[in-house]
């Protein structure tokens, strides 16, 4: 039996897991107690242990249509940035004053957002300036900051260079204008030159991502976005799929049926023609999404070494921002005010945590770095194999889609386009229902701020 026996079409799995476990407010709010185990676990010392810092920027300038992520369109000039700019710094201090945090090797940083560029020069320079202040960046190997074309200047990467940022990514997504008309994504390649000439003069490589599985895409448009992006000189190449889920506005049309979605065998042949084409090419697979030109190496980030990895923590910075931290999973409060408000009362600004042992640890190898990264190193394991990773392990090794070698688990060439339907398999029954509780209550948290939004919209009536 092949691979793509063990996994009819309609079975395959894309939405990837980013994190694991998947703290919720319905089954994980923060309590006294969890926030005394929080707290106690940050005051032991860290070992030594290495570390991926990411911080949150959550402001953009429009809404991208496929976007979901916990972003605000906000004016450059609007007092809320000030204060992010506060309410960040506490939660900052919060957590650099612990022995901990204190304690950690961190070896990558990563701001995204929203769109980090969208900070005035002034707050940026706070932001970037903050991050040397309270944390040890010595021994940090790459610090990516995300930006969008319309918001990058000459001022803010001069000032992202001075600090310290040494890759700057964009979401570029296609390049055929009728496609970034749908996404509503205005810069055109006049546009895109120019930050180039910019970013070079900087010394900053080329970086950005693409999308395939957009509604109406054909594979020929998506070929010819791969070989564009090639022929422009992108170092890294980052592809996602489309993922229509709420609150992107496309969904909304999706439901209504105004737009038809690629089906899964496109989506999968869509995948795995990306691969084979920028493999072909010279670029080299480093996770599930990202290929790199080795020719280039200041293109490559290995922030999702870590970030995907049980071998580092990740310390997770502003509002939604989703860690692994002392032995806790924690996901800050996601709506700026209350987020502001957690880092004046208590410094900390999770609204949900809870607790990390060795199994789980284990578990978030074979779910997230399995499906990221397609590896799981044996040096990683920190408890014998449990019944459910034996029999998952037996049964694709048998069928092709993994490899054992002295020193891993590896994904065979067979299982790609796969990798996360094989990756979803390791998830226990108890965390399954927290993802499904993670899900309910992140819809449940949209909906009462779209409620909040219409309640609060000025009336244009008579």
């Amino acid at each position: 039996m092949s691979v793509e026996d063990l996994y009819p079409i309609d079975r395959v799995q894309h939405m990837p897991f980013l994190y694991y476990p998947n703290v919720n407010t319905e089954s994980d709010a923060i309590t006294g107690e969890r926030r005394k185990s929080l707290e106690r676990n940050l005051g032991r010392s860290a070992g030594g242990r290495k570390a991926v810092l990411y911080l949150h920027v959550p402001f953009c300038k429009n809404h991208c249509t496929f976007c979901f992520y916990n972003i605000d369109v906000v004016k450059r000039s609007d007092p809320v940035m000030q204060t992010y700019v506060e309410a960040l710094r506490r939660e900052m201090q919060a957590l650099a004053a612990s022995p901990y945090v204190r304690d950690l090797s961190i070896e990558h940083v990563f701001i995204g957002g929203g769109t980090p560029s969208m900070l005035p020069d002034a707050e940026l320079r706070e932001v970037l300036g903050d991050l040397q202040r309270f944390f040890d960046l010595s021994s940090v190997r790459d610090y990516t900051i995300e930006m969008h074309l319309d918001t990058m200047t000459r001022s803010n990467l001069e000032i992202c260079r001075e600090l310290g940022v040494n890759r700057v990514s964009f979401g570029w997504q296609t390049s055929n204008p009728r496609l970034r008309k749908l996404l509503a994504l205005v810069s055109s390649e006049e546009r895109l030159f120019e930050v180039n000439a910019e970013l070079e003069r900087l010394g900053f490589p080329l970086v950005w991502d693409l999308m395939y599985a957009l509604p109406g895409q054909t594979d020929e448009e998506w070929e010819e976005d791969l070989l564009r992006s090639m022929e422009l000189g992108a170092a890294c190449i980052d592809i996602h799929r489309c993922d229509i889920v709420p609150p992107a506005p496309l969904y909304d049309l999706v439901q209504k049926g105004k737009l038809d979605l690629p089906g899964p065998q496109r989506m999968l042949d869509q995948y795995r023609r990306a691969y084979r084409i920028l493999v072909d090419n010279g670029f080299a697979f480093h996770t599930f999404g990202q290929f790199n030109r080795l020719d280039i190496p200041e293109g490559i980030s290995h922030y999702a070494h870590g970030h995907y990895s049980s071998s580092h923590d990740l310390l997770a910075l502003g509002p939604g921002a989703v860690g692994a931290l002392a032995d806790h999973a924690y996901m800050n409060a996601r709506d700026l005010a209350d987020y502001a408000a957690c880092t004046r009362d208590i410094g900390l600004a999770a609204s949900c945590a809870c607790e990390i042992d060795d199994a789980t640890w284990q578990e978030r190898d074979f779910v997230v770095r399995l499906g990221q990264l397609w590896s799981v190193p044996k040096k990683l394991l920190r408890v014998p194999l449990s019944e459910q990773q034996e029999t998952l392990l037996e049964r694709f090794l048998r069928h092709g889609a993994m490899e054992e070698t002295d020193d891993a688990y590896r994904l065979t060439e067979e299982a790609v386009g796969y990798h996360f339907s094989i990756s979803s398999e390791f998830v226990t029954p108890h965390q399954r229902s927290r993802n499904i509780g993670y899900l309910r209550s992140i819809r449940s948290e949209i909906g009462w701020n779209r409620t909040q939004k219409r309640a609060a919209a000025p009336s244009t009536a008579g």
